[in-house]
């Protein structure tokens, strides 16, 4: 995710650091992409919503760390 300010991605770091409960919404061919830019590692997260083609290491990862997973 391309970010157009400083501010966009101070004001993202601030939400999940807020936040109660973390979840992250995000399709299966965001999986194993690089980016300039991280607001958040994945075990920032509690859940994770993602479709069914996710690649299976992250499933057994978010497994391992207690994410929970739920695709959909």
């Amino acid at each position: 995710m391309l970010f157009r300010s400083d501010y966009e991605l101070s004001v993202k770091k601030e939400m999940i650091n807020s936040s109660d409960k973390k979840i992250l919404l995000v399709d299966s061919s965001k999986f194993n992409r690089v980016r300039s830019t991280l607001f958040a590692k994945i075990t920032d997260f509690d859940i994770i919503i993602s479709d069914s083609n996710i690649p299976e290491e992250y499933k057994k990862y978010c497994k391992k760390n207690k994410i929970e997973l739920i695709l959909v």
